[in-house]
């Protein structure tokens, strides 16, 4: 609380300077704290502020300057939100669940849906291929090196530390990087694949971008993340109607590369952790089995115990699925809701009419079904989702003038 009240005069004469901030240089101070900062140096100020949710906050004056045309998808969150905030009213669901949709998940959306706009698509797809493959470069650092800069490293709120664990598999210690966990940067790091080859620019340079991110992401040693980036992948090379025959070639290239180069590795890894694989997989196998019959509708599923606020499903604090999460926690209506959220995208990538965005979002499941929404990934996943609606209400509503920062939509 006192490093709280040490930041109120700072913020008192921050603020005002930052509200002629231009809206790009703000982006990029938020997107650099977002990828950058590790998610447990935040303040607690009644409930946990991320670095994300404290940068938020003081940049939105710069970034929230247009007024955001609304979408459909909006009207179904807000739906969504406001049943989650009438389960929680009630006792009956997760109060530390609720604060993260309130205070990361809401604020990042927002951010998608208005930085989409202003200052563009192209531009935050420019400067995020940047921040993840410098990203991914590090996490190989991480690996090959053995070197965890991060492990020592405490926060203010001794509940957030447990984000600087080092995670091991088969000896070897797993990359997480700023992101506190191994599939979290592998998620985050998928998300970058389809972003290289968005839009033009240097085949060359793309091929590397994209052998250094997908090495990123095997560094995690995580099964979902490098099931989503050959997924991601793949995507590029079948589903992306825009992509260049050349550019098409280059990257099956180097998809053939990364499958020939890691593959054979990756087996090694997996079979000297045999047993930690194993012993993760029976576990996931589990918690799915006896969570499907003991979930409601709404509110908490049984065999939950609350402890100061956090939810605890059968002694266990973590569910490794975003929609099992959600649904243990808020009920399955809640959690269907959400998932129906990527219905469209998946409709739209069938019918290869996908968008850059789109193509992430379904890459992302693999992910999304190994894991909560941890650390930065949750925001993460909602910024996307919020920039490709502000991308498809582009479409559908051409007269609206939209500043796309001189370059192309997300469209393909």
């Amino acid at each position: 609380m006192t490093t709280a009240l040490l930041a109120i005069p700072f913020l008192l004469v921050l603020v005002p300077l930052l509200l002629v901030l231009d809206p790009r240089v703000a982006s990029a101070a938020w997107l650099v704290i977002f990828v950058a900062v590790p998610h447990w140096v935040g303040l607690k100020i009644g409930a946990y502020l991320p670095p994300v949710t404290l940068a938020a906050i003081i940049f939105a004056p710069s970034i929230l300057r247009r007024r955001i045309v609304p979408a459909r998808t909006d009207a179904v969150l807000a739906g969504l939100f406001v049943l989650a905030t009438v389960v929680f009213w009630f006792g009956q669901g997760s109060q530390s669940m609720w604060a993260e949709m309130l205070l990361q998940w809401l604020p990042a959306y927002v951010f998608g849906r208005a930085m989409a706009d202003v200052p563009g698509t192209d531009w935050v797809a420019r400067l995020l291929c940047v921040l993840f493959t410098a990203l991914a470069l590090f996490a190989v650092i991480q690996y090959v090196a053995g070197w965890q800069p991060f492990a020592n490293l405490q926060g203010p709120v001794p509940a957030q530390n447990q984000w600087a664990t080092v995670f091991y598999r088969g000896g070897a210690a797993r990359s997480s990087a700023t992101w506190g966990h191994p599939i979290a940067l592998g998620g985050a790091l998928v998300a970058a694949i389809p972003l290289i080859w968005h839009g033009k620019g240097r085949i060359g340079l793309r091929a590397l971008m994209t052998v250094v991110v997908v090495c990123g992401v095997a560094s995690t040693l995580s099964r979902g993340p490098i099931l989503a980036a050959g997924l991601a992948l793949v995507l590029i090379l079948f589903v992306k109607a825009d992509l260049g025959a050349g550019a098409r070639v280059v990257a099956g290239l180097v998809t053939t590369g990364l499958v020939v180069g890691l593959v054979p590795t990756l087996l090694q890894v997996s079979t000297t952790s045999s047993a930690d694989i194993q012993a993760s997989t029976n576990y996931r196998s589990n918690i799915f089995s006896s969570l499907i019959p003991d979930l409601h509708a709404f509110g908490f599923a049984n065999n939950t115990l609350v402890v100061n606020g956090a939810p605890y499903y059968r002694g266990s604090a973590s569910i490794d699925d975003t929609f099992l999460y959600i649904a243990a926690n808020y009920g399955w209506v809640i959690a269907v809701g959400v998932l129906f959220v990527f219905g469209p995208p998946l409709v739209r990538v069938a019918r290869r009419r996908a968008s850059t965005l789109d193509l992430i979002l379904i890459a992302e499941l693999p992910v999304l079904g190994t894991v909560a929404l941890i650390t930065q990934f949750g925001p993460l996943i909602w910024f996307l989702l919020g920039m490709a609606v502000t991308v498809r209400a582009r479409e559908r509503a051409p007269t609206v003038a939209f500043d796309g920062g001189g370059g192309l939509a997300f469209t393909s």
